[in-house]
């Protein structure tokens, strides 16, 4: 949803940033287009765990962009404009895509790699919040 509401803006308005969480929406998504409307950049979090929801399921019931097939939030945006990050510790500024994939370290972070592993407390309190502090 934050993708469309990005689509949305007048050029003229911008957002910190966008965190991205097992994003519903297709691969091919030009998620590069709307850096520009971030001061920060676009960070999304993805599991190739997570491939029974939104993987599975966007192949049978569609993405948020209605495509059917694997989503970013399992298999990362198709773009050769992102950052590939095994943590968030890229923290440079700049309106950058930042694809973070699972890994099993975080799991100390209490992210399993399903489909809710990016949402949990702890993971969000350990990975994330330092992220959007940063900005």
């Amino acid at each position: 949803m934050a993708l469309f509401i990005l689509e949305e803006l007048q050029d003229s308005q911008t957002v910190t940033t966008v965190t991205l969480m097992a994003a519903a929406i297709s691969r091919t998504f030009d998620v590069v287009r709307l850096l520009g409307r971030t001061k920060f950049g676009i960070w999304s979090y993805y599991s190739p765990l997570d491939l029974h929801t939104v993987g599975l399921g966007t192949v049978l019931f569609g993405t948020m962009d209605r495509h059917h097939g694997f989503s970013a939030g399992a298999l990362g945006f198709k773009t050769t404009e992102s950052v590939q990050l095994s943590d968030s510790s890229d923290h440079e500024s700049g309106a950058r895509l930042r694809q973070i994939r699972y890994h099993r370290g975080m799991a100390k972070s209490r992210n399993f790699g399903g489909h809710f592993g990016p949402t949990n407390a702890v993971f969000v309190q350990e990975n994330v919040a330092p992220v959007c502090r940063l900005q």
